[in-house]
Parts: C-alpha cells; sequence; structure tokens
C-alpha cells in the first residue's frame, strides 16, 4: 500500500513529529511504501528521509500541496495527524472519492463539535489517540473507529538514577540544589490550552502551603511565545522567577534536545505536571512515567485513562468547563485537589513510584512491543478488510497507470 503521512515531519522533535519518526518506521518495515507531507513549511523540492520521500509543504499553512503529493505520486491512503477542524478542502476530495482519508485525530473536549462530525463522516476510516477520544466518536455514530494510543521509546526513556549518574548529578544539570523538590512541565507555549500560568498558580499555592519544602520549577517550553503567554511577566509577579529555570533557547529551537537528554531531564524531576485545559493524548505523560518519575494531571479527556490503572490519587478533578475559540468546553483544574496532589508526592518515597510505573508504562505505551504492531495490524488487516466489505478495496495499479506515474526525485 501506498501511504503518505500528513502530520509533524519526523525531525520535529514535537509529540506529533515524534509519531511519525516511528509510525512511519513500522509501516515501511512492514512493506508499506511511505512518504511523508509534513504540515509546516519547507521547500521546494524533495528530500529522503530514511529512505521515505519527505515532500515540499511550500510556504504557509494550506492542504493544497498534500493533495497535490497525493495525486501526483498516486498514493493509496492519505493518513493524516492532525486537527481535522482545521482542514476544509481535503474533505471535499474525500467526498469526490479522489482521496482516501485515515484520520489520526486528537479529541480533546468535552463534546466533538457537529461540523467536525460532519466532515470525521467522509473519512474512511477513524483513529482516535486514546479510548475517551472514540468514545467520543462512538457516542456521535461512528461505526468506521478505532483507537491506538502514541507510544514511548523505553530504552531510551528508563529511570536512570545508578551509582555512576546519581539524581544529584541528573538535578546538578538543570542548576538544582542536590535536595531541591523539583516539578517539571514540558508543554508548548502555545494558544491556551496549556494553562501554563494557571499551573504556576497551583506550585505557588503549594509553596506558600508547604514553606519548608526546598521547592523548584523547570519549564521545558518557550518562556515568551508570540502566540502563547508571556511566561516572564507570570513568573514575576508569582515570585517564582528566581526558583524557575527554563529549557536552553537554542536547543528548544534547534531542536537539539535529544531522547536521551529528556529522558535525564525526567529523571531529575520529582514530578511532572499536566494539569492542562484538555489533552488528545499527552506524550509527556507517559515519557515521564517511563522515566519511573510520577505525573500530576487532570482528571478528565485522555489523562484521566493514562494514569487510573497506575496513579489514580493523582489525578486532579476538574471544577468546571471552560469555552475555547476552537469552539469547544474544556476543563479547569481544581487548585486544592492539584495542591493536595504535589503534596502527596513530595511527602512518599519515590522508589513507591519508580519501578512500577517504568513496568506499567512499558508494558502499555512501549512502541517497539505494544503500539508499532497496532499500526501493522490496522493497515495489514483491519484497514483492507473494512475497504473491502464496503466495496471501497484499492485495486492494483495497472502496468499503464505504473509507466505513467511521476517519477520521484528526491534530493538527498
Amino acid at each position: 500500500m501506498r501511504i503518505l503521512y500528513y502530520t509533524n515531519p519526523p525531525y520535529c522533535n514535537s509529540g506529533y513529529g515524534r509519531c511519525c519518526r516511528w509510525i512511519s518506521g513500522f509501516l515501511k518495515e512492514d512493506g508499506h511504501f511511505v512518504g511523508i507531507a509534513p504540515n509546516v513549511a519547507y521547500g521546494p523540492g524533495m528530500m529522503d528521509v530514511s529512505g521515505m520521500p519527505l515532500h515540499a509543504q511550500g510556504t504557509g499553512f494550506t492542504e493544497a500541496p498534500t493533495i497535490m503529493h497525493y495525486e501526483q505520486y498516486r498514493y493509496d491512503v492519505l493518513l493524516a495527524q492532525y486537527d481535522m477542524w482545521a482542514l476544509h478542502t481535503l474533505f471535499n476530495l474525500v467526498r469526490e472519492h479522489r482521496v482516501v482519508l485515515v484520520p489520526y485525530i486528537p479529541l480533546d473536549h468535552d463534546q466533538i463539535m457537529p461540523d467536525l462530525v460532519q466532515k470525521l463522516q467522509v473519512a474512511t476510516y477513524n483513529i482516535a489517540m486514546c479510548k475517551y477520544g472514540l468514545n467520543q466518536l462512538t457516542r456521535a455514530g461512528f461505526k468506521n473507529a478505532t483507537y491506538i494510543y502514541h507510544g514511548v521509546d523505553c530504552d531510551t526513556y528508563k529511570p536512570i538514577p545508578c551509582p555512576e549518574y546519581p539524581k544529584e548529578r541528573l538535578r546538578a544539570d538543570l542548576h538544582f540544589e542536590p535536595d531541591a523538590f523539583v516539578i517539571g512541565i514540558v508543554k508548548m507555549n502555545k494558544g491556551t490550552r496549556s494553562a501554563l500560568p494557571r499551573q504556576l498558580e497551583m506550585i505557588k499555592m503549594f509553596i506558600d502551603q508547604n514553606p519548608d519544602i526546598k521547592t523548584r520549577i523547570y519549564l521545558h517550553t518557550e518562556l515568551d511565545a508570540p502566540t502563547g503567554f508571556n511566561l516572564t511577566t507570570v513568573l514575576k509577579m508569582l515570585g517564582l522567577d528566581k526558583i524557575t529555570r527554563v529549557a536552553n533557547d537554542y536547543l528548544y529551537f534547534a531542536g537539539g534536545y535529544s531522547d536521551i537528554a529528556m529522558a535525564k531531564m525526567y529523571n531529575a524531576c520529582d514530578v511532572t505536571m499536566s494539569c492542562t485545559l484538555s489533552e488528545g493524548f499527552g506524550m509527556p505523560i507517559i515519557e515521564s512515567m517511563a522515566c519511573g518519575t510520577p505525573v500530576i494531571a487532570g482528571n478528565y479527556t485522555s489523562m484521566t485513562e493514562l494514569l487510573q490503572p497506575i496513579t489514580p490519587e493523582l489525578l486532579v478533578d476538574p471544577i468546571t468547563t471552560i469555552w475555547e475559540q476552537v469552539p469547544a468546553r474544556y476543563f479547569l483544574a481544581d487548585f486544592d485537589k492539584g495542591v493536595g496532589a504535589l503534596e502527596r508526592v513530595a511527602n512518599t518515597d519515590s522508589s513507591k513510584y519508580m519501578s512500577r510505573l517504568a513496568e506499567y508504562a512499558k508494558k502499555t505505551f512501549d512502541w517497539k512491543t505494544v503500539i508499532g504492531p497496532q499500526w501493522k495490524e490496522f493497515f495489514k488487516k483491519t484497514l483492507p478488510e473494512y475497504m473491502e466489505d464496503n466495496c471501497m478495496k484499492i485495486p492494483e495499479p495497472s502496468e499503464l497507470l505504473k509507466k505513467n506515474a511521476a517519477p520521484m526525485e528526491v534530493r538527498l
């Protein structure tokens, strides 16, 4: 099968970029021809990435180049990992049976939007990122739907502290004292969904109520993003600027934080926080778990099912919902319960969490042993059988079609 994957490119260190690296690799390994259409601009030209063509996007954000690549190089399926509500032209082509579309979609609000339902109804098959998302689709009447979690490389993301590289050394790498209680937040500072100021207020309340604990904060994000919050001002207003460390600007923007560096960062923290307004999945949650570091997260959307089987006591209930511009309703985490969860972790021996969190992550989210086989199964069996049952089977290209197909020139 010829699969065009539309998402963050594999060289991008975002969650979707990581997904692209792993998922495209699994599909190529299983014998599929995989091309990648990045949803961020670069071009013109075409590059080779691990034996797969990376098509040019052009300038600005638009679906047009992806659709042209799909038709020009005669792909069979478009796997689109993105917010489908933001796309428009693509669905008209699906209705015209010019594109076979499989959205891998984040559903991160309390009710699926009616216009999104209309779009997804024309998709060939929908893949949610978690059970919560699948339940949203099921309640909306979808039968052509399943879910596949994001994954984590448990060979890299794992507990590191050992005699040769103790936690004190890991903390020193982040410029924290050995006896500090370190709270980490790994979240892109984009829009309002990250709720970064609200999470920092929660930490401030914890500090005020527990002055005897030497609390420190590590933010793995852009401090003052043009489309996010001015965190420099927020930290100063809350009086947290002197105890907070932030990701290195150059490394953060240049993508220089390797998986090994991220694993060290998670290991240096005592706890990570993900009390955002919502999550379609929440890859930092399972990365932190794989490193044996507990996570405090909202008891809503995907976060509930990620924590419930292993650390339900660290789930923070919402106090209300709030409308966002999408438009959709998101959730506000309860301050008091968030502080209570921080106090629970601060007063618990870290060894209680380390081994069982790492074991749980490996059993549930490991890319190679758990998630990869699910992607192979979907494109080998689930999708072909569904399309055949619904008279949608993709025929093998004729010799004439092969002869007339556009040549693919790749720039190495």
